[in-house]
Parts: C-alpha cells; sequence; structure tokens
C-alpha cells in the first residue's frame, strides 16, 4: 500500500487483505464508506476564493526531501484546498534539496506540516535555529502528525492513517481551514505549542 499515491487507492489494499479472512463485504462496506466521507470533506474545498500555501518536513542531516508534486502528500494538501509550494517537484518521489532552496520556496507559506515528532516549537528551532525565519513558524502554523503515539514511540499516522485517509484530509482541512469543520477534532495532526 505504501506505494500508492492515492490516498484511497492506499486504503482500498484493506480489501485485499479482508480477502484473506472471508471479510470481502465488510470491507467493501468500510472502504465505500470511507470514500464518501474523503470525497465530502474534499468538496468543502472545491470553490475556495484564497487557498493557504503549505510546505512539509524538515532537514534531515543537511538536506531536506521533499515529496513530488505527485505524491501522496501532494494529493491529501490538494484535496485539502493547500496551495502545495513545491507542487511543480515532478514525480512522486522526495526531491532532495538544500536549506537555502527550501527557505525560498516556503519562507512565506501560511502552513508548515509533516515536522515528526517534535511537540512544541522550541524543539522545533532548537534542531535548526533558521526553521524560526519561516513565516509559519512564526505565526505558530505548523503541525506534526504525532499526535496519536503508542508506548513504543511508534506514530499511529504511520499504522492506521493508511486506512483512514478521510481523517486526515479533515484534519489538514480543519488546520488550514478552521470554519469549513468546526466540529471536527484533531486526530492525527496537532499544532505545534
Amino acid at each position: 500500500d505504501y506505494l500508492e499515491q492515492d490516498p484511497l487507492g492506499r486504503a482500498e489494499w484493506g480489501k485485499f487483505i479482508a480477502a484473506f479472512y472471508e471479510k470481502e463485504l465488510e470491507a467493501d462496506r468500510l472502504f465505500d464508506e470511507m470514500v464518501e466521507r474523503y470525497q465530502t470533506a474534499k468538496a468543502l474545498t472545491s470553490n475556495l476564493a484564497e487557498r493557504n500555501s503549505v510546505f512539509t518536513n524538515t532537514a534531515y542531516e543537511g538536506t531536506w526531501y521533499m515529496p513530488g508534486g505527485e505524491s501522496y502528500i501532494a494529493i491529501l494538501l490538494a484535496d485539502a484546498g493547500a496551495d502545495y509550494t513545491f507542487k511543480n517537484i515532478k514525480g512522486s518521489g522526495a526531491q532532495p534539496l538544500d536549506f537555502e532552496v527550501v527557505l525560498e520556496g516556503g519562507k512565506d507559506a501560511d502552513y508548515w506540516i509533516n515536522v515528526g515528532a517534535i511537540v512544541d516549537l522550541a524543539s522545533l528551532a532548537a534542531m535548526d535555529a533558521r526553521y524560526a525565519d519561516f513565516k509559519a513558524f512564526q505565526e505558530a502554523k505548523v503541525y506534526t502528525y504525532s499526535k496519536r503515539v503508542n508506548a513504543l514511540g511508534a506514530v499511529d499516522y504511520f499504522e492506521s492513517g493508511a486506512a483512514a485517509p478521510d481523517v486526515i484530509l479533515m484534519d489538514l482541512i480543519k488546520a488550514f481551514y478552521p470554519d469549513l469543520l468546526p466540529e471536527h477534532e484533531f486526530f492525527f495532526y496537532q499544532a505545534l505549542q
């Protein structure tokens, strides 16, 4: 499933697994319900007059691996109504970029997501003081997918998230456009404090 770039395609692998347990009908029903929730959430952003800009990730050992414009996360961001600042990167893989390239392309972005298991802005700045140069950092619009972590430190986003792209999408919409989903409670994502 991790090779699937389409969030719904990734979730559909649950139907394959269900066949081994003779649960195809239940899997079909659950998948169809999830697709309906996903499409309903996606429709909320279809007529936005202005789209918030966003970039992702952090540097790793001096290199920033930025997802391509056809990647799983780029598709989720588009469906959430966001303008992914690095959407012009070709393909679905991650492109290694220098910090300066990301700073130039993302410094004025409205939001910054997927910063890893960081829980607060001070810890993020401690990783690299230059992170504080981003507008999203300065305005505290930085989100991590690490709200749900088990006792062993495993992040649930990477576990059950593949089967729940509707919940991930709603979390992203809630982050970028809170008025569109006022009743939604963050499940995978949380803002850094």
